[in-house]
């Protein structure tokens, strides 16, 4: 008995302190019991939340799936990560990924505040899918697992289209050998700054991306910009340059051969005057 009281009051202390929220709840949907965390996240009072329906504390996007979540509960399904927005007594709403199970018509609850983890995934999100730069996170298996919406701009894949296919069967043929190259040293753990490579697009034409990329274990993270204009430009440039330098060479064996001529031509007419004088 004494052992039962012991661990009855380890409960209750784990229940009192804990940081996340604890909660019992009815399959009526008003909460029964609420741990402090309740109050020190939320700003309302335990009173307060039970008093109310719980749906009346919850952002009103969430209340359908809310309740289909509980009606699994009372079925005898466990809830793992939901996550959902509820209200704060200042008016502000923060999102909790909660877990839960049921039993004798009681749900057993917990909740982790993920407001602030939300916040910086929305940031992230909103940067990759806003970037005019090709971002991509590729595994080891071959395929790009994740794309920006940009890559539909420069190649004409879908990104669904772009990660369904091994990105070996888009690299240009003659680049494949020096890409298996560039990404074994990624995958030893070497960040590459710099390294070109044609990619085919959906009409069958190819373009030229420069990539920066990072290895984080098996997982990569690249950053590819559209460099074909640039690459072309540099062709046509050196291709000018190619011709001048020609150009130059031929003149200047023209000019040797003018200046050959004319010592033959001084100095035939040297020996004809020397001839002369004597």
């Amino acid at each position: 008995m004494k052992e039962l009281n012991q661990n009855q009051i380890d409960v209750e202390a784990f229940f009192s302190f804990a940081l996340d929220l604890f909660c019992v709840a009815g399959t009526d949907g008003f909460f029964k019991r609420l741990n402090p965390a309740f109050e020190d996240v939320l700003g309302f009072s335990a009173a307060e939340l039970c008093l109310s329906p719980l749906i009346n504390f919850l952002h009103p996007d969430d209340v359908a799936e809310t309740q289909k979540r509980i009606s699994a509960l009372s079925a005898g399904k466990k809830v793992l990560d939901f996550e959902v927005r509820m209200l704060c007594k200042s008016g502000d709403y923060r999102t909790f990924s909660w877990k839960a199970a049921a039993r004798d018509s009681l749900i057993y609850a917990s909740a982790r505040d993920i407001t602030e983890a939300k916040q910086i995934q929305m940031e992230r999100d909103r940067f990759f899918t806003t970037s005019l730069d090709l971002l991509a996170i590729s595994d080891d298996g071959g395929h790009f697992t994740r794309v920006n919406p940009v890559v539909e701009q420069i190649l004409g894949y879908t990104p669904e289209q772009f990660c369904a296919t091994p990105y070996l069967d888009l690299i240009h043929p003659d680049d494949v050998a020096r890409t298996m190259t560039e990404i074994g040293a990624q995958m030893g753990g070497r960040e590459v700054l710099k390294f070109e490579n044609r990619y085919r697009c959906k009409d069958g034409s190819y373009k030229w991306i420069s990539w920066k990329s990072s290895p984080i274990g098996s997982v990569m993270y690249g950053c590819g910009r559209d460099i074909t204009a640039e690459r072309e430009q540099r062709s046509k440039i050196e291709d000018l340059n190619q011709q001048l330098e020609e150009k130059v060479t031929v003149r200047t064996q023209e000019l040797e051969q003018t200046a050959r001529r004319f010592e033959r031509v001084v100095s035939s007419n040297m020996i004809g005057i020397i001839f002369w004088i004597f």
